[in-house]
Parts: C-alpha cells; structure tokens; sequence
C-alpha cells in the first residue's frame, strides 16, 4: 500500500471512531499505522485506547510491550508485561513477552533457558510464539558456542527438524525451522547452501511467502 491509501485507511478510521468510540480494533489499527511511520508515541497511546475499551485482551498489552522490549525501554515494557500476565500468567504470550525481555537485557543464558522451555512444552504458535522461541533458542545457543547441542535438542524434540521438507510436517515446525535456516548457513558449503536455499524456496512458497526478486 502507498502513503495516500495508508492516508485513507487513517481517515476511515477517525470517522469510525467519530460515530462510536469504543472500538478497540480500530484504536490498534490506528496504533500500527502510527508505528509504520515511526510515531511511537502515538502507537502507544492508540494501543492505551484501545486497552480502555477492551480490558480482557491480551493482545493489545502483547504488542506494546513486545514493541517496548524491542526499543530497549525494559521499565516501559514491564508495565504492559504485567497487564498480560494478569490476565493470564501462563499465556504463550506473557512467556514469549519473558524471551523479549530479557534480549532486551542481553541476558543470552536467560534467553536460552526460557525458550528452552517453551521448546519442551510445545507452545502453540500464537504471535509466533514457538517460531520465535525456536530462532532465539538456536541464535543464544549459538552465541553461547552451544549450537550443535542445540540442533540435536531441536532433534531429538522434534525429529522433524532433521528433514523439514518432507510431507507431513507440521506448519509450526517447518516455519520454525525455516525461520532458523539462516543461523545455520554458515555451516555448509556452497553447494549445501544452494541445495537447503533451493529446498527453503519450496518451502515458503507452501506458506504462500513470495521470494521472488
């Protein structure tokens, strides 16, 4: 989308919310097209709106905090983490919340035991929840000089990872593996990286991610 349709959604928005106010979608919506022109202070006070008008949801605390983390404001972030453990402590969002604060800390054993645990207890992929604990698990480990130890993990978890292309994987496990598939090219060889680059290819496109130059 161009400026001018970006432009248009924002104006529908304020003259929905013209009409009833108490829209907390419409509030996010204007919350993400602030963010995508970079006015952070105006993605969180929409997000804040819509947070008045729908208390019981957690995805609306889930995005300002993530974002905050994400900016290193981990005093900020904490706030809106809280919201979403109140709602509920255990949530793969409030867990996944836990994994950006503490990247946002540099804690990288800390990053790698939580995603480790999420790994194990086979959370579900809401907000990319295992995708994401998958990419920061490999990437800590790796930084840690841990990453064999953490492939034959992710293995022996999921034997899936060993040959992610085959029918039958589940989506959560061939997106999570592809999303990791960048850590690990610097492990092959030229031709390897071609073959696991071509097999990645035919993989997002089953996602239906276009990869086209």
């Amino acid at each position: 989308a161009n400026t001018a349709q970006y432009e248009e959604s924002r104006s529908a928005f304020r003259k929905s919310l013209d009409l009833e106010e108490a829209q907390p979608n419409i509030w996010a919506s204007l919350a993400n097209l602030d963010y995508r022109d970079g006015n952070h202070v105006g993605f969180i006070k929409n997000y804040k709106r819509a947070m008045e008008f729908d208390r019981q949801d957690p995805e609306l605390p889930f995005e300002v905090a993530a974002t905050l983390y994400r900016m290193d404001f981990v005093e900020a972030g904490d706030e809106y983490l809280g919201y979403v453990r109140d709602l509920d402590e255990n949530s793969p969002s409030a867990r996944i919340l836990e994994v950006e604060r503490a990247l946002a800390l540099g804690a990288t054993e800390t990053v790698q035991a939580l995603t480790r645990q999420l790994i194990e207890d086979g959370v579900e992929n809401r907000n990319d929840a295992f995708s994401s604990a998958v990419f920061n698990f490999v990437l800590a480990s790796s930084q840690l000089s841990q990453l064999e130890e953490a492939l034959a993990f992710l293995e022996s978890r999921y034997p899936e990872f060993s040959d992610p292309y085959r029918e039958g994987v589940p989506p959560k496990i061939g997106s999570a593996r592809a999303g990791i598939e960048v850590l690990l090219l610097p492990q092959y060889s030229e031709a390897q990286a071609t073959q696991q680059a071509d097999k990645l290819r035919v993989l997002l496109a089953a996602f239906r991610i276009d990869v086209s130059e």
